[in-house]
């Protein structure tokens, strides 16, 4: 729901008062370039937690395109109730910043975790696990002509063994067809960017498919399989070594590796598409218990449901 509302109100503790429904804390969660983004909770009942972006609107960030793209990432997110994709509560819109009020992930992201492994190798079956609720978000987004463009470990949230997609920024949908490539903007994170974007061809939603194999070779390997400093470096190597290589250790089942040699196929039109990669028999058995246990199609998970039912409670929406 997109509203204005006038009603800032700072309290003498430091925390902001949205109005009549949230608090925000001076705890911050991380920074970028446009927003800044803290921890709040529900006025009305403090034990829930909630992740907030606070954007300015001024300067760069009140550019008519800016606001078009973050228009656009509220309107796709809003779209989505899934457990592997951040779910959006509420934005509320004031004259100079914007809040867009998201489910917090306590354990951090994707990135803070490689960071922080023994080696920066993880065992297949975690490996396996990710790819596998990656795969089942990208299901409901393929279905909603939606690419994310910018997949890359730092956008993966955690939260108790779920991985969840976040950061929409460069997220579009597709009416030509999902399959079929497009001359798009070139959005991304270099190492994590698809050869088509790289040297500014037409790419489609098979770039998403480039990215999570690149994560999934970088969480069994330690590394990329390619690595430059910058994306013309990231393209020469990718184009001088076509065929991605596996090292001899650690040890990965044959099926896994075929699966992320077709994923990093260079050509856009030969790699694998992602209903081929939903049909793989790889990915079906390896969600968390708590998903197993839960009817996840079009449900948020429980810490979604508890949220949503006290948004309904309090404030009758």
């Amino acid at each position: 729901m997109l509203f204005i509302n006038s009603n800032l109100e700072e309290s003498f503790s430091g925390t902001s008062v949205i109005g009549d429904k949230y608090v925000i804390t001076t705890d911050m969660l991380g920074k970028g370039s446009y927003a800044k983004v803290f921890r709040g909770h529900m006025k009305a009942n403090p034990s829930i937690q909630i992740a907030v972006k606070e954007i300015e609107l001024s300067g760069k960030s009140s550019n008519p395109k800016f606001l078009q793209t973050l228009d656009r990432e509220i309107n796709i997110l809003r779209r989505f109730n899934h457990p592997n994709i951040i779910q959006l509560y509420d934005v509320v819109r004031l004259p100079d910043k914007m809040f867009i009020f998201l489910e917090i992930c306590e354990d951090g992201d994707l990135k803070k975790l490689i960071t922080e492994q023994k080696q920066k190798i993880f065992p297949e079956k975690q490996v396996l696990a990710m790819v596998s609720q990656m795969v089942d978000a990208f299901k409901v987004m393929y279905e909603n002509n939606v690419i994310h463009r910018d997949l890359k470990p730092a956008n993966i949230l955690i939260q108790k063994n779920l991985y969840k997609i976040s950061d929409f920024g460069f997220a579009r949908e597709l009416y030509c067809g999902m399959d079929k490539p497009a001359a798009l903007t070139r959005y991304g994170s270099p190492l994590y960017m698809c050869p088509q974007i790289l040297n500014g061809t037409p790419f489609s939603s098979k770039c998403d498919v480039w990215s999570l194999g690149i994560i999934a070779y970088q969480m069994l390997y330690g590394n990329p399989p390619w690595i430059g400093i910058t994306p013309p470096d990231i393209l020469h190597q990718i184009e001088k070594n076509p065929r991605v290589k596996f090292p001899e250790q650690p040890e990965v089942s044959e099926g896994l590796k075929k699966m992320i040699t077709r994923m990093l196929i260079l050509k856009d039109e030969e790699r694998i598409s992602w209903p081929e990669v939903f049909k793989s028999e790889l990915f079906s058995s390896e969600k968390p218990s708590s998903l197993n246990a839960l009817e996840t199609k079009n449900e948020p998970i429980s810490f979604s449901q508890k949220l949503k039912k006290s948004f309904c409670c309090c404030f009758g929406g």
